[in-house]
């Protein structure tokens, strides 16, 4: 059996890639960087020069988690509570209603909208209960969308305008990715007096811590998407662009015993789980549509191991398939397949970054299974020898 460091080589071979260019870094609670593999090239140009990671990468949904964190500077500075309406600092968000189908029939096209009986907070931005789900992603949204001569609009134009959208469950009764944390970067510049999400973060998160579509014939060639791009809006759940060994330095500090970013308290919020046994919002986590947003990347959870924290996907327990991964695991993915995982508990975290497009691209998940398997594997080894309990 080939070692993950020459499926990382033949992943990367210019002749048929998975990807052109992979960066893998894992950190454990004394933040020492105890992984680090990567292979291939900086661009889709094998003549390039090889990747590192010092070098940037667009890591669409891997944004949520910073502006999850930043969020819960605010929290800890006073600025907002996690459970008042977010309306008084986005008031936009005051403003949506709730849809639904006239008879509750889709075959009507007809469309009636109620008010909310509970008010939009920056928790359930947060945990995706908001109500505000990306519309290409929602059947209503999108026959809405129709009905007014309307395409979809995320992350083409403003967040106010992209996510101004009718809600498709009251605040806090179901559970839907979406422009919650969109919403949640529009938050944060506006309590911090309206800076720019980019100069929030590289003073507050970045300083104190010290792309490619796949080819019918399996190989790549260059492509544009939209993530990083918006020049109208900064886009807090996708807009960032970063580099590996920055992003391993925030997981290093979350799961670390003496966090410099957030407040202790805020930490461990990052990683409690916020769903309650057979509250609607879990069971729209664990139902089929649910799953199929998170399982591909995840990996295919019981109903009673899976849940969501202030910060991302939450797997409680184990998971045999990847022997030494432990309980305790928060995780996200990001569309240009960029996933971290980390876990406060056991004190380890990691990412894998690369630039490729469709997300969850078959060949790169494949890959990605590999990594988590080579991941654990050294996890292993290396608390051991280094006595990181």
């Amino acid at each position: 059996m080939a070692s993950f460091d020459e499926t990382l080589r033949a992943a990367t071979d210019s002749r048929k890639p998975v990807a052109y260019g992979i960066v893998c870094r894992g950190v454990d609670r004394r933040r020492n960087v105890f992984y680090q593999k990567q292979s291939g090239h900086r661009t889709s140009n094998p003549t390039s020069e090889a990747v590192a990671g010092s070098h940037f990468f667009k890591i669409a949904s891997a944004t949520k988690l910073i502006t999850a964190i930043a969020l819960l500077q605010c929290v800890d500075r006073g600025l907002i509570d996690l459970d008042e309406p977010i309306s008084r600092v986005v008031p936009e968000l005051g403003k949506l209603p709730i849809i639904s189908y006239k008879d509750n029939n889709p075959a009507t096209n007809e469309f009636v909208f109620e008010k909310p009986t509970t008010p939009v907070t920056l928790r359930h931005l947060l945990t995706h209960t908001n109500g505000n789900p990306y519309d290409a992603g929602s059947p209503i949204l999108m026959a809405w969308r129709k009905s007014r001569n309307e395409k979809s609009t995320s992350w083409s134009t403003s967040v106010s305008e992209a996510y101004q959208l009718p809600l498709i469950f009251n605040p806090g009764d179901g559970w839907t990715p979406g422009g919650g944390l969109e919403w949640g970067g529009v938050a944060l510049s506006r309590l911090n007096g309206d800076i720019s999400c980019e100069e929030y973060m590289i003073e507050n998160i970045f300083k104190p811590i010290g792309s490619a579509n796949r080819t019918t014939r399996g190989g790549l060639e260059p492509t544009t998407v939209p993530s990083g791009e918006n020049v109208k809006s900064e886009m807090g759940g996708s807009g960032l662009v970063m580099s590996p060994d920055q992003y391993i330095a925030v997981l290093a500090d979350i799961v670390s015993e003496d966090p410099r970013l957030l407040s202790e308290e805020s930490v461990e919020a990052l990683f409690r789980p916020q769903f309650w046994p057979g509250s609607n919002p879990l069971q729209a986590l664990c139902s089929p549509e649910g799953r199929r947003s998170y399982e591909v990347w995840s990996g295919v959870q019981e109903s009673d191991n899976v849940n969501h924290t202030l910060g991302g996907l939450f797997i409680p327990g184990r998971q045999a398939k990847f022997n030494g991964q432990p309980e305790s695991m928060l995780m996200w993915h990001g569309a240009m397949n960029c996933s971290w995982f980390a876990s406060r508990k056991s004190g380890v975290a990691a990412v894998i970054f690369c630039q490729v497009a469709p997300p969850i691209d078959a060949k790169f998940m494949e890959l990605f299974n590999e990594f988590k398997k080579d991941f654990w594997t050294e996890w292993i080894s290396h608390r051991f020898w280094n006595a990181v309990f």
